[in-house]
C-alpha cells in the first residue's frame, strides 16, 4: 500500500472526539489472500446500545470504481463510511483493503484520503499550506511538496490561489481545496462524506463534474456518501442503496433505475407509480378489473402485489382509441416543469403520474377532467411484493 494519509488533527477531533478502541483479543493485522476486489466489507455490524446501525453489511469494491452509498438519513451509509475510515469502529465484521486486514487499524494507519461536508480547512493556513499539510507530515523535500501542491491546484482549477486563505474563497472553491488536500499524499482510496450538500445547486452540478473528471483521470477508488439520487446517478459507476442498516440493492445507475429490486429502491430512486394488482397467470395481473400483460409473476410470494411503472414509460392515447394492454384514466391536474409536463391522473381511486415531453404534450388538448387511455409495454413494468410493515 502507499503511505497512509495523516488526517489533519482538527478534522479528526471534530469527527472522532476522545473515542478510543481496542481490537478484539487475539486479533492481529494479517495479510490475507489477494482478491480481485480492492476493498472487501464482510458482514459488518455496528450497534449503539440496542440500536443496530449496520446489520450484516457485505460488499466488494473493485480498484478504480466510483461507488455511491445512497439512502435516506439514518440508513447507515455514513456509519459504513466511517467504519471503512476507522473513524468509528464496527462491532463485528471485517474490512480487507488491497489484501490487508485493516479491520482494527486506527485512521492514520489506513491508506485513504477523506473530504467532509464541512471542508475542515485550517482558516489560519494558506491554500498551499492546507494542501501540503499531509506532505509535511510525510517529511518530503520542500521542492517536491511545492511541485505537488501546484500540480493539484492546476488540477482543481485554482492555479493562482496558493497564497489565499480559505476565508477568501467561495464554498465551491474551499471544497476543491479540501479535495486537493485529500489527494495530496496519493492515497489509494478516496472517501467523500456528502461533500456537495452544503453548496448551492449550480455549484454542486459543476463540482460533481469536476470530481468525476479528477477521479477518472487519477483512477482512484472512490466512495461517496449522498442522499441525493441525482448526484449518485450522474457520478457513480455503481450505487449501493441502503435502508435501515442493510443493503437493498447494488448495481449501475441504469440497473438501479430500470430494474429496482424492491419497492423501497423503486420509490427512493426516481418516481414510480405503484398500482395494487392480483396475479392472474404467469405473465399477467389484474388492475382495477382490467387484465394487464407484464413480465413473469413467478417471483411474487403472494397472489396480491404491486405493479410498478415509471411516469415516462406510460403511453397516452385518446379516449376513443382502441388500445391493447391499457387502462382508462382521468386527468386530475397538470404541472408545467419546463422541458416536460407532469400529469396527475386518477385510475379509479388510484393516483398516477405521467411525464410528457413538451413535444408530446402539444399533441393532446388536455385539461383537468380529460379522459384518456394509458397503455403499457410489458417489458417496462415491475412487479413487487407488498412491503412488510
Amino acid at each position: 500500500m502507499s503511505e497512509a494519509l495523516r488526517i489533519p488533527a482538527a478534522a479528526l477531533a471534530a469527527d472522532v472526539g476522545e473515542t478510543t478502541h481496542r481490537e478484539p483479543a487475539g486479533h492481529a493485522q494479517l495479510a490475507v489472500a489477494r482478491d480481485p476486489a480492492y476493498l472487501q466489507v464482510h458482514n459488518l455490524i455496528k450497534q449503539y446500545g440496542d440500536f443496530v446501525a449496520l446489520n450484516g453489511v457485505s460488499l466488494s469494491i473493485a480498484e478504480g470504481e466510483f461507488i455511491c452509498f445512497l439512502g435516506p438519513s439514518g440508513c447507515g451509509k455514513t456509519t459504513l463510511l466511517r467504519a471503512i475510515a476507522g473513524l468509528d469502529f464496527q462491532t463485528a465484521g471485517s474490512l480487507i483493503q488491497d489484501g490487508v486486514d485493516i479491520s482494527w487499524l486506527p485512521p492514520n494507519k489506513r491508506d485513504f484520503g477523506i473530504v467532509f461536508q464541512s471542508y475542515a480547512l485550517f482558516p489560519n493556513l494558506t491554500v498551499a499550506q492546507n494542501i501540503a499539510f499531509g506532505l509535511h507530515n510525510a517529511r518530503l523535500p520542500k521542492a517536491q511538496i511545492a511541485e505537488r501542491v501546484q500540480a493539484l491546484l492546476d488540477n482543481i482549477g485554482l492555479p493562482q490561489a496558493a497564497a489565499k486563505y480559505p476565508g477568501q474563497l467561495s464554498g465551491g472553491q474551499q471544497q476543491r481545496v479540501a479535495l486537493a488536500r485529500a489527494l495530496a499524499t496519493s492515497p489509494s482510496l478516496l472517501l467523500l462524506d456528502e461533500p456537495l450538500s452544503a453548496l448551492d445547486a449550480q455549484v454542486r452540478v459543476h463540482l460533481r463534474r469536476e470530481i468525476k473528471r479528477l477521479q477518472h483521470q487519477l483512477g482512484i477508488t472512490t466512495i461517496m456518501v449522498t442522499h441525493d439520487q441525482e448526484e449518485a446517478m450522474s457520478m457513480a459507476d455503481r450505487i449501493v442503496v441502503m435502508n435501515h442498516g442493510h443493503i437493498e440493492q447494488v448495481g449501475t445507475p441504469q440497473q438501479i433505475y430500470q430494474h429496482p429490486a424492491s419497492v423501497f429502491v423503486a420509490e427512493f430512486v426516481g418516481t414510480i407509480n405503484l398500482l395494487p394488482c392480483r396475479v392472474c397467470g404467469p405473465d399477467s395481473v389484474e388492475v382495477g378489473g382490467t387484465l394487464i400483460r407484464c413480465r413473469s409473476t413467478a417471483h411474487l410470494s403472494d397472489s396480491q402485489g404491486l405493479l410498478g411503472v415509471r411516469p415516462e414509460d406510460i403511453v397516452l392515447h385518446g379516449n376513443d382509441e382502441s388500445v391493447d394492454n391499457a387502462l382508462d384514466a382521468q386527468v386530475d391536474s397538470l404541472e408545467f416543469l419546463g422541458s416536460f409536463v407532469r400529469l396527475k391522473l386518477l385510475q379509479g381511486e388510484t393516483p398516477l403520474t405521467v411525464d410528457l415531453s413538451m413535444h408530446l404534450f402539444r399533441r393532446f388538448d388536455l385539461t383537468p377532467g380529460s379522459q384518456l387511455k394509458l397503455s403499457f409495454d410489458p417489458a417496462l413494468l415491475h412487479l413487487f411484493d407488498h412491503p412488510q410493515d
